[in-house]
């Protein structure tokens, strides 16, 4: 596993904003990729919670993966997979971000925006073969082309969405009853098979930025 190098530099700029400071203190990114990446999977909040008292901290995904079986349930998928949230602030902050999806004012936009964009700096970084989007409120914020700037497009030659040319499988993750949960397991795989062999335009994500 190596660091994503960029990433903690672009949030301490975030973070030194006088306008965002009355959101939040403190940021949280997950520090890790695996250069054989296939798999991303992507929520909107930190999978580990912040107690730390640092403006920025960051943890491990493959770590929490040892203790949590809903994240284990990612190696199902795919031994090289990695995690990244959507968003760098905590759980904590999910009425006030719901009230920014909603009617948020224009500074409040701009710190989703501001956190989105570096997001998305992230996943071309990582270019990976598929994304697993694993919530509704991650959904909600990238159909939204306040906050996106573009729209979520389906492909009917693969059955899935696209989300800056990647395959792209919304689904509420952690709840999904079994026959959801295997049909998922069996499209993502498929998916990336296909990739693999060519039978998908082949494309580096780095380019749609």
């Amino acid at each position: 596993m190596n660091s994503i190098p960029f990433i903690e530099n672009e949030l301490s700029r975030i973070a030194q904003s006088p306008d965002y400071k009355h959101l939040t203190r403190h940021y949280q990114y997950c520090d890790e990729i695996d250069e054989a990446t296939k798999l991303l999977f992507v929520g909107c909040f930190p999978l580990s919670i912040n107690e730390n008292t640092k403006t920025i901290s960051h943890y491990s995904a493959t770590q929490i993966a040892l203790q949590k079986k809903s994240i284990k349930r990612f190696y199902d998928f795919s031994e090289n997979w990695n995690y990244i949230n959507l968003l760098y602030i905590d759980k904590s902050k999910e009425k006030l971000l719901l009230e920014i999806v909603k009617k948020g004012k224009t500074i409040e936009r701009s710190f989703i925006l501001e956190q989105l964009r570096l997001t998305k700096e992230v996943i071309g970084f990582i270019n990976p073969s598929a994304i697993i989007i694993c919530d509704k409120l991650s959904e909600s914020i990238i159909s939204n082309e306040r906050f996106n700037g573009s729209r979520l497009e389906f492909d009917d030659e693969i059955g899935t969405h696209t989300w800056r040319n990647v395959p792209t499988f919304i689904s509420n993750f952690y709840s999904l009853d079994k026959a959801s949960y295997e049909r998922l397991k069996w499209h993502v795989n498929k998916t990336i098979a296909q990739k693999n062999r060519g039978s998908i335009k082949t494309f580096n994500v780095s380019e749609s930025y």
